[in-house]
């Protein structure tokens, strides 16, 4: 599965103390994690159960810059979430008639569904279309994630913090 990964490029090196520069990207990076995990939430919001919960994990080294939001907690709901998330070439899931999906592809969203789960079939019901969110997101806060760690570091280099 393809985690959000938000990756700021390499800065130059300049003349500015590490200890007034780390201390504010990781601020940043913090954020950032709260922006993906608020986005990543709304996509399992109308879940009834069985449903991820996300972690991230903030990565500020001298060569990357790296916030990594990842589903934890239920495994099913992982699981469900990766099949979401990265589609499905086959699904053996046969579906009450009314269903209707909780989630679409291309949209962060999570609304309430109609129907479920069936029972399992020995043979293809098709698979599941992709929903992208980890892409969606990712594409999403590439350059304003970029934007805000340039603005963090040209305060520190000219105002001095």
């Amino acid at each position: 599965m393809m985690p959000v990964q938000v990756i700021a490029k390499p800065i130059p090196v300049k003349l500015i103390p590490i200890s007034k520069i780390k201390p504010a990207i990781v601020k940043e990076l913090r954020k950032e994690g709260a922006k993906n995990r608020r986005s990543l939430k709304a996509t399992t919001q109308a879940w009834d159960e069985e449903k991820p919960t996300f972690k991230t994990k903030i990565t500020a080294t001298t060569s990357e810059i790296v916030v990594d939001t990842q589903p934890t907690g239920n495994e099913h709901g992982i699981d469900k979430f990766g099949w979401l998330n990265a589609g499905t070439s086959v699904r053996f899931a046969a579906m009450t008639p009314d269903f209707s999906a909780k989630t679409k592809p291309g949209r962060l969203a999570s609304k309430p569904g109609i129907g479920g789960f069936m029972r399992l079939t020995g043979r293809d019901m098709g698979g599941i279309a992709a929903r992208r969110w980890t892409i969606i997101i990712t594409e999403k806060r590439q350059k304003p994630f970029g934007d805000n760690i340039q603005r963090v570091i040209l305060q520190i280099a000219v105002f001095g913090g």
